[in-house]
């Protein structure tokens, strides 16, 4: 009996630290951490991303992929329309539809959005088996392996886009990020066809679901030219990057987003460059050992093709998005946009925000960066440290990058942890001195967890349909009037009637309210946002003719001087200044900045709809702590329809005779 105890005993000891098991209840603890959004709320799509993403995910389950794909929505962008199968990455849509059908298969009843809601948690436990299988093949340790898990499953910066309701491109395309990239260095370590090809497939799945899959292409390009400039397996290094670049290459073709923007867009050029410099080499090695593997035949053959095709397409050559570069054109004349600089995410990240973002990570990168090249260098950890740095590039310039960063950061911290801890064991440490090593890293690894947890339950639970805010009492109050106002024009509204918001509320309008819209979040189309900042900052009479001439029936304005909402539309307004200056020249800027700014900003469309009568509900903007003044609009040109319960969303009617065009439609 006692022996029974004894061996239970110790297959439990066994089981509890077996890795397996460990990497299980790291997965479990970044699930759960993610949640926090349904325990305090309900089941509901957080952002504005995620209600188009749902409605697309919603019309594949209807329709089937083929009409999907070829599918055209009439209401919006209006009047022009936007074809929507050609302009999104159907990956994040397709992943949801699939685990729709297998639970339907295993008869659970989960109904598509809740899949849409606890996809990005449940996608977020790949991130972590990834990490741990990348951290693994790199370091070749366990211990590392488990703590870069560990890290990664909690860390605040990847917890932005896999939060419950957070249903966007990267909560599929991060895990698939890293396991290309695992894949990659696996096919490097022990060179195959078939190792390539899994690699070119995942990467070619992160295509189809973000267009992210630029920053991989370009930083495994980056690694390969590190790793041969270096001297590190230059023949090995060379084969295995033309096979991968030149099979992802031709399977983005077929993404009809990317097309032959494979080949023509100027951020492919390094990936194109670092492959043809491949050929070369294999080339001469070839010529030099006057023999050549089965393998480096089909990457030469391979190359050879995508040579011809890129000869064949090299009068096309596009400009930089003007994403990238603001990226990397910060500051500069060139490249400034005001539409893409006016985006909160699209600014640069405080430091403040890196620390919240990374919190203990933060302490083991530097002596992870060190102790990757503190031996020799080999290309897994030349890699690891590449990856680390690019990343942090795109991290601080952009805040919505951040996330790039996670799993790098997540490797060199585990690195750093492992390595302190083996520390305090090893051979003429002092006793004493090991036990406050761990104890040290132990309550660091605790503030870690509860850091992380602090944050997931405050920051990225929030769905920015609803918010809180504190009373004079100290009471919390919750606002739901974004959806009030939604439903309301759903019931009210006609199917085929158009209303005017600025484009942030673009895809609630469309897949909420059920409206047609002028602009929307896709930002396709600047001239047309810088025609509704046009509008907007107009006075009411000219605003009042376009809108009918554009066919308007309804105008949606958000106000927060009431309910202390401070990213309301009189915040946005220098912005919208900026964009539509952009456009049309003959708006000038300083009318709105100088000493009479206010004055002229009194005069209009935006003021006007956001103050009209809030004088009788409060006597001062608790949003910009000014004294509120009498603001009537024409009743001949606008009547107030709907002013939600806090006065954040109002909805007014535009009265008038509308363009032709609008009443055909």
């Amino acid at each position: 009996m006692l022996m029974t105890v004894s061996i239970r005993r110790n297959l439990f000891y066994r089981w509890c630290m077996d890795s397996k098991v460990i990497l299980f209840l790291i997965a479990l603890q970044g699930f759960l951490t993610r949640l926090f959004s349904v325990f305090k709320h309900e089941v509901i799509l957080h952002e504005y991303d995620p209600y188009f993403n749902y409605k697309c995910a919603e019309y594949l389950q209807r329709h089937g992929l083929t009409k999907f794909m070829q599918s055209f929505d009439d209401g919006t962008w209006y009047p022009f329309g936007r074809h929507v199968g050609h302009t999104v990455y159907p990956g994040l849509m397709v992943t949801a539809y699939v685990l729709y059908k297998l639970t339907e298969c295993i008869g659970l009843d989960i109904s598509l959005k809740t899949i849409c809601v606890l996809l990005p948690p449940f996608m977020s436990t790949f991130t972590v088996c990834g990490v741990y299988s990348l951290a693994k093949e790199v370091a070749k340790d366990e211990t590392t392996a488990l703590f870069s898990a560990f890290f990664m499953g909690s860390i605040p910066s990847l917890l932005t886009r896999t939060s419950s309701g957070t249903f966007d491109n990267e909560a599929v395309a991060i895990p698939l990020m890293v396991c290309s990239l695992h894949r990659w260095l696996v096919a490097l370590h022990s060179p195959s066809f078939v190792a390539c090809v899994l690699a070119s497939a995942l990467t070619y799945l992160m295509a189809l679901s973000w267009g992210g899959y630029v920053y991989l292409l370009n930083s495994i390009a980056c690694y390969t030219a590190a790793g041969v400039i270096l001297g590190i397996s230059v023949k090995r290094l060379s084969t295995v990057y033309v096979i991968y670049h030149g099979l992802t290459a031709t399977l983005c073709f077929s993404v009809p987003v990317i097309g032959s923007s494979i080949v023509t867009a100027m951020e492919m050029k390094l990936p194109h460059l670092v492959c043809i410099a491949g050929i070369l080499l294999i080339a001469i090695t070839c010529l030099i050992e006057q023999r050549a593997s089965g393998i480096q035949i089909i990457a030469i053959l391979t190359a050879f093709t995508w040579c011809l095709i890129l000869l064949s397409l090299s009068g096309k050559t596009s400009s930089l998005t003007a994403r990238l570069g603001q990226l990397f054109g910060q500051g500069k004349a060139g490249f400034e946009n005001p539409l893409v600089t006016s985006i909160s995410e699209h600014q640069p990240t405080r430091w403040m925000n890196i620390l919240m973002d990374m919190w203990i990570a933060l302490v083991y990168i530097p002596m992870g960066f060190f102790l990757c090249f503190r031996d020799s260098i080999k290309i897994g950890r030349l890699t690891i440290a590449m990856y680390g740095v690019i990343s942090s590039y795109f991290a601080v310039a952009m805040v919505r990058l951040g996330l790039l960063l996670a799993p790098a950061a997540s490797i060199l911290g585990g690195i750093g942890v492992a390595y302190t801890l083996k520390a305090s064991k090893m051979k003429g440490t002092n006793k004493h001195n090991g036990i406050i090593y761990a104890a040290i890293t132990a309550a660091l690894l605790i503030s870690h967890i509860t850091h992380c947890t602090l944050i997931a339950s405050t920051v990225y639970s929030i769905p920015n349909v609803m918010f809180s805010w504190r009373s004079y009492t100290g009471e919390r109050l919750v606002s739901d009037d974004f959806r009030d106002a939604y439903g309301w024009m759903r019931h009210n509204i006609k199917g085929r009637a158009v209303v005017f918001a600025w484009w942030d509320y673009g895809y609630q309008l469309r897949q909420m309210a059920n409206c047609c819209v002028v602009t929307d979040n896709n930002t396709s189309d600047h001239e047309q946002i810088a025609m509704t900042a046009l509008i907007f900052a107009s006075e009411e009479e000219a605003a009042h003719k376009m809108l009918t001439n554009l066919g308007v029936e309804y105008v949606m304005v958000v106000y927060g001087g009431i309910a202390k909402f401070g990213m309301d539309d009189v915040s946005k307004f220098p912005w919208m200044i900026r964009i539509a200056a952009k456009e049309y020249t003959h708006i000038q800027q300083m009318r709105f900045f100088g000493s009479k700014g206010k004055e002229c900003a009194r005069e209009t469309l935006l003021y006007k709809l956001c103050y009209h009568r809030v004088h009788e509900a409060s006597v001062e903007d608790n949003v910009r702590k000014e004294k509120v003044i009498e603001v009537y609009l024409s009743p001949e040109r606008f009547v107030e329809v709907f002013t939600s319960e806090n006065w954040l969303v109002r909805i007014y009617m535009v009265k008038g005779k509308f363009a032709p065009a609008h009443r055909d439609s």
